[in-house]
């Protein structure tokens, strides 16, 4: 029982993490390559041991349970690291614009972000600004989706 309560907390940080988004924007190119790698092999790192956990459960059905829920979870961030490391070593490395910023009644700060993919693709982002340092901010998503544009 006690092992399961952390196992517990972190999955349900890594599904919330699906929807809310990495919360930290690094201003610096380099600096955000390198937090993206970082990120990367974080993620691997802690889905191997998720799945070393799921497979010491002594119950079958929860271990089925277990392993089927973590596949399932695995398939997201695994896909997103496919395309954060491969856009952190692409030549033509783009960081996100901030094109609008707007401050609701509630004094919350929200900017409207653009980033140019490729060379047609472009994508945008809305984010709800938390706190901000002159090199990094901390924001989360306010959507829950990209929005893709050619």
């Amino acid at each position: 029982m006690k092992q399961i309560l952390p196992f517990i907390f972190c999955v349900t940080i890594f599904v919330v993490g699906l929807f809310t988004g990495f919360p930290l924007e690094i201003f610096d190119p380099l600096a955000d390559r390198l937090a993206r790698f970082i990120l990367v092999l974080l993620i691997i790192f802690s889905f191997y041991i998720f799945f070393q956990f799921g497979k010491n459960i002594s119950n079958k059905i929860y271990r089925a349970s277990t392993l089927s829920f973590l596949v399932i979870l695995s398939i997201p961030y695994f896909l997103i690291c496919l395309y954060n490391f491969g856009l952190a070593m692409s030549e033509n490395y783009e960081t996100w614009e901030d094109s609008e910023v707007y401050i609701s009644p509630n004094k919350d700060r929200i900017v409207h972000q653009f980033r140019r993919t490729s060379f047609a693709l472009h994508d945008s982002r809305t984010r709800k600004i938390l706190k901000e340092y002159n090199s990094f901010r901390i924001s989360v998503s306010m959507e829950s989706k990209s929005n893709w544009t050619l």
